[in-house]
């Protein structure tokens, strides 16, 4: 799998994310990802029953770039004192920036930052651009579990 991912030029696919603990849900949410050779990304993530994107981050080569096309989320940090000071007026023109060098830069570390209730991807997307997670050595394959639509009519 990890072979493949790095062969290809491309890379493209859309998930159903799910975060559970004891059978708790975490986090759901949905996300689209486009990857290019050598180290161009975009992912769109959106909290699941939502159709507004909650993060957008982008990759240009050399910088990962998050936006938020609604508000940026607010950190726990950022609810008392200067932070939420801060928060209140640059919330809806925020954006961030981040060195992405090829090879050693994890997509999947970046999913949190979105605001769709993502932690870390199972399978980090960086595989494809040549970095090297901890999981991978335990990794063998992914599978799909298809599809299912439900509701009346």
């Amino acid at each position: 799998m990890v072979e493949a991912m790095r062969k290809a030029t491309t890379l493209s696919w859309v998930s159903d994310y799910r975060w559970e603990a004891k059978g708790n849900t975490l986090g759901h949410a949905t996300y689209k990802i486009w990857l290019k050779k050598p180290n161009f990304v975009r992912l769109e993530a959106m909290r699941a029953g939502s159709n507004d994107l909650s993060g957008i981050l982008v990759g240009d080569g050399d910088y990962f770039w998050i936006y938020w096309p609604k508000e940026k989320p607010r950190y726990w940090w950022e609810r008392t004192g200067k932070y939420a000071e801060e928060y209140e007026k640059y919330r809806s023109t925020f954006y961030m920036k981040e060195r992405s060098p090829l090879g050693r830069h994890s997509i999947g570390h970046q999913t949190d930052k979105l605001g769709a209730g993502m932690a870390m991807t199972i399978v980090d997307p960086s595989t494809f651009h040549g970095y090297t997670d901890s999981l991978q050595p335990y990794l063998d394959g992914v599978r799909g579990l298809g599809s299912e639509k439900s509701g009346s009519g």
